[in-house]
């Protein structure tokens, strides 16, 4: 009976097949994968030391942007074509560059390892490094399965494989940690459950007849062909995305050779507790606004409507939020992940307006690429990593850690409402791509 009085409720207010009732299927699969690893997160806290986190801070960091570079950014075309064929051409497309990329990266990896283990501060744990092509690779695999899923409309299936991957690398890691591996432990989880939410996300595309008519609908004139009508994603997507990822991941680079491992550990604690309702809430609207604005471009070259409603939602929702934790965290955190994490606590008041209007900006920043304006994004990204090398490398003459979080926190919060008005202005532009 209340299973029926859910369905009920959620079929009235919340319909299959709406922009609400697809917002409601991703987010509650968010919400439920990372609920776990939220709920986890102190005892990953204790089972793992700031320098630990501090490296597996690192290898995100990395693998991040280079997953970026794995499949040319043709995985966000998907998107666009009115025919299947063109779809399955980009998804092939994007896993063919991801594949020799990655290749590459190990060979890459073999032949300059000192070097590199020097660069990224890596040489007490070198098989870090050795692991970095395949998180690459892993990730890079991933969001073309991910996008041809979100073309398809497959909202449920992908709900469900987001709550099956989001726990289960957090038992992964926790398992990991009993082997006394250190910071491997939370790489190992990391990658392994990667792949496996490959597998699973695959076999559920396939058994729900995603790939009807893939073998063909591939060929290399096809591929030749759809990569040259979607070289803009390369051109300026790829290049503005990059930058996007090394503004993103810089400050951990940056942290992690100006002031060491631990600090590291404390900021990237900082980004998992701010991070968590973005990727609870944030990312589900961006994937479902992304169908939707896509949509409505293509029928009415105007997407400013859904453009204006999910920003004024996403501010509205996070305010609070928000709010309290600028005001508590600093007492909260040492409670909750421990004593020894009590420096988190103040980053967390420091970046809360940035994370504020992040979560409700990020979100509608796709429609550069609906748009065909991702030179703007690119220009964006330029000055966003500008200011935030400049804010750590303040803060790092300083000596001050507090210094250089707090311009980097308040410089990019000025660059994100810059971005929300640019957004705007191209709701209405003619020149989606077709």
């Amino acid at each position: 009976m209340p299973l029926e009085t859910y369905h009920n409720l959620k079929n009235r207010h919340f319909p299959e097949g709406s922009y609400k009732g697809d917002f409601f299927t991703m987010a509650t699969g968010r919400i439920i994968g990372q609920t776990i690893p939220i709920l986890l997160t102190p005892l990953l806290t204790r089972l793992y030391s700031p320098a630990e986190f501090g490296l597996f801070a690192i290898f995100v960091a990395i693998t991040a942007i280079l997953s970026l570079l794995a499949n040319g950014r043709y995985n966000l075309a998907i998107m666009l074509p009115k025919k299947n064929a063109n779809v399955f051409n980009l998804f092939a497309l994007s896993n063919l560059i991801n594949f020799a990329f990655c290749t590459f990266l190990f060979i890459v990896v073999l032949i300059f390892r000192e070097p590199l283990l020097s660069l990224f501060n890596l040489q007490s744990t070198p098989m870090a490094l050795y692991l970095l092509p395949l998180g690459t690779f892993v990730i890079g695999a991933f969001e073309p399965l991910y996008y041809l899923g979100l073309r398809k409309k497959k909202f449920k299936l992908l709900s469900g494989n987001l709550i099956f991957q989001y726990t289960f690398i957090s038992f992964l890691k926790i398992g990991f940690a009993f082997l006394a591996i250190g910071g491997l432990g939370l790489i190992l989880g990391h990658v392994i459950g990667y792949l496996a939410g490959i597998s699973f996300l695959t076999m559920l595309l396939i058994r729900n007849k995603a790939f009807v008519n893939f073998r063909i609908s591939v060929n290399k004139r096809s591929l030749i062909k759809s990569a040259n009508t979607y070289k803009k994603f390369p051109m300026y997507s790829l290049p503005a995305d990059t930058l996007h990822a090394f503004s993103k991941e810089m400050p951990n680079l940056l942290i992690n050779n100006f002031f060491g491992g631990a600090i590291l550990g404390y900021f990237s604690l900082t980004q998992r507790v701010l991070a968590s309702p973005i990727t609870l809430i944030s990312s589900s609207i961006s994937d479902v606004f992304r169908e939707k604005a896509s949509s409505d471009y293509r029928e009415t070259k105007s997407c400013r409507e859904v453009y204006i409603k999910t920003f004024q939602k996403l501010f509205i929702f996070s305010f609070l939020p928000f709010t309290l934790l600028f005001f508590f965290a600093p007492a909260i955190v040492p409670f909750v992940f421990g004593q020894e994490w009590e420096p988190a606590g103040e980053y967390i008041r420091i970046m809360t307006l940035l994370f504020f209007l992040r979560f409700s900006i990020a979100p509608v920043s796709s429609i550069f690429y609906l748009t065909g304006k991702q030179i703007y994004k690119l220009a964006w990204e330029v000055v966003s990593f500008g200011v935030i090398v400049a804010s750590f490398y303040v803060g790092y003459r300083f000596f001050d850690q507090y210094v250089a979080i707090a311009i980097y926190s308040f410089s990019l919060s000025f660059l994100y409402i810059i971005l929300l008005l640019m957004g705007y202005k191209f709701c209405e532009d003619s020149n989606l791509k077709k």
